[in-house]
């Protein structure tokens, strides 16, 4: 595939090889498309032709079929036309920011819900192994209560993706609030992030942000200004051992400034044990909090914070320190103070 200055916004002639599979002007079938290159087979290959005229003549003798073409068409061409891109990145076999997996994300609740439930089908239905199953069907309930979006590509493989509504809260311009880990009923967990909540799509922004404040932040919410425009981040794809699918978070980060003193925050923090720490990089319990939230079961939650500098951040996030890091949430615990102690 070959685009010339004389017809594509480019300076130079740019050529690159098309694998197998791959849509030439996929655009075409859903907006009024001006090719802006050419290909050259260099193999023996077939092409697939699919006149679009036809196809939409096709669909309109299925109404299920044309509704849910229409809003894919439509989702489509509104991220194309919204499209925030160098124009010269726009060719015709692919148009940044409105790739299928785009239009899946931006589709209305409904939509989602749909293509989700259709995706689950089909792959339970060619699953033989138990356990895998089970993990299907746990997906299927994530699903069916829109905390996470789930379809097919054409390959056939199944893609799963999470909104997640996120507080960078700084102090000083210089520390971030981090939680680094979580006790519930026993169970600890770890992991450095920013806090967060799984936004359900339908759910618009500032309600999910509302309610990651009332959920995980009421105890700081009087001592938190919101800065600046919301900043949307997606991950890379990655394999979720929990349902056994590659999962990707979509995150819209909300920056905040701390008002207050660092210590003002959550319950103390204490070591378990005097055991020393032998790797270079940790963390001293003292300066650790604990804020208790609640699951939407209703089951008390500690939540483990710290401010770390922007440098720190990126370090405790690195999946290379998370044993190290789940070894020091393991070995620290809420110090509770001796009048609550007797109150209880």
């Amino acid at each position: 595939y070959t685009r010339h200055p004389e017809t594509s916004l480019v300076e130079d002639v740019e050529s690159e090889e098309l694998e197998e599979g791959t849509w030439l002007s996929e655009a075409a079938l859903w907006t009024h498309w001006f090719h802006v290159g050419s290909s050259v087979a260099t193999s023996d290959c077939q092409l697939v032709l699919v006149q679009a005229q036809v196809l939409v003549e096709l669909m309109q003798r299925h109404r299920n079929i044309r509704d849910v073409a229409s809003v894919v068409a439509t989702t489509f061409h509104q991220l194309l036309v919204n499209a925030d891109v160098d124009p010269s990145e726009v060719t015709d076999v692919v148009v940044p920011r409105a790739r299928f997996e785009d239009v899946m994300f931006w589709l209305p609740g409904e939509a989602k819900s749909l293509f989700g439930r259709a995706a689950l089908v089909q792959e339970l239905s060619r699953t033989k192994n138990k356990s895998a199953q089970r993990m299907l069907e746990d997906l299927q309930s994530e699903v069916l209560s829109n905390r996470c979006l789930v379809f097919l590509l054409g390959e056939g493989d199944l893609r799963r993706v999470i909104s997640v509504t996120s507080a960078r809260i700084t102090l000083d311009n210089d520390l971030i609030l981090s939680a680094m880990g979580t006790v519930e009923g026993g169970r600890v967990t770890s992991g450095c992030r920013l806090p967060s909540i799984t936004r359900t799509f339908g759910e618009e922004l500032d309600e999910s942000f509302m309610k990651l404040i009332s959920k995980k932040l009421c105890l700081v919410s009087g001592s938190l200004e919101r800065v600046g425009e919301p900043v949307l981040i997606e991950g890379d794809w990655e394999d979720d051992k929990r349902f056994g699918v590659k999962s990707k978070f979509v995150r819209t980060i909300c920056h905040m400034k701390f008002l207050c003193e660092p210590q003002s925050l959550g319950t103390c923090v204490r070591a378990k044990s005097d055991r020393k720490v032998t790797h270079r990089k940790h963390i001293v319990p003292e300066n650790v909090f604990a804020v208790e939230t609640r699951t939407h079961h209703d089951v008390p939650r500690w939540v483990y914070y710290t401010w770390l500098t922007h440098t720190d951040f990126e370090t405790w996030s690195d999946p290379q320190h998370a044993k190290v890091l789940h070894d020091m949430v393991l070995n620290w615990e809420v110090r509770v103070p001796e009048d609550a102690q007797a109150v209880r």
